[in-house]
C-alpha cells in the first residue's frame, strides 16, 4: 500500500511539530526532583584538611543549577549529627518553606528529609543555614 503525503497533511504535521517545539519549558514534565543533603565535607586548605558543613546535590557536588523555567522542587535531607535548616537568599518561597528556624518551620532533625516546591526567581543566589 502506498501512502501519498498531501499538502494539507504536510502542513498539519509541520504545524504540530512547530507548536511542540515552541512550548515553554515549564509545560514539559520535569524528569525528576532534585536532591540536596546537608553534610560535612573536607576541603584542602594549603595542604591541610578542613572539615566543614556543606550542601551537596545528588551528584555529590556543592550547589544547584536549574534550567530556565524549571521549578524549584527538591528534597533536602539532613545527614548531619545536629538539627539544621536552609534559608534560600534571593528566593521567595512560601512562608512555610523559608528556612528561618521556627518561623514557622521547625529545624530539620538528623536523618529527616523535607520537600520544597516553588517557582524560583532567576539569577545566582545563596543558600545557607540559619543555625
Amino acid at each position: 500500500m502506498t501512502q501519498i503525503l498531501t499538502r494539507r497533511g504536510f502542513l498539519a504535521a509541520t504545524g504540530g511539530m512547530a507548536a511542540t517545539l515552541a512550548l515553554p519549558r515549564p509545560s514539559l514534565a520535569q524528569a525528576s526532583g532534585l536532591t540536596l543533603q546537608a553534610a560535612t565535607r573536607t576541603l584542602d586548605i594549603d595542604g591541610r584538611a578542613a572539615t566543614v558543613f556543606g550542601l551537596l546535590n545528588g551528584a555529590g557536588t556543592p550547589g544547584l543549577v536549574l534550567d530556565p523555567g524549571q521549578r524549584f522542587r527538591l528534597d533536602l535531607t539532613n545527614n548531619l549529627a545536629e538539627p539544621t535548616i536552609i534559608h534560600w537568599h534571593g528566593q521567595i518561597p512560601p512562608n512555610v518553606q523559608d528556612g528561618v528556624p521556627d518561623m514557622p518551620m521547625p529545624l530539620l532533625q538528623p536523618g529527616e528529609t523535607r520537600s520544597y516546591d516553588y517557582a524560583p526567581a532567576a539569577g545566582t543566589h545563596w543558600m545557607h543555614s540559619h543555625v
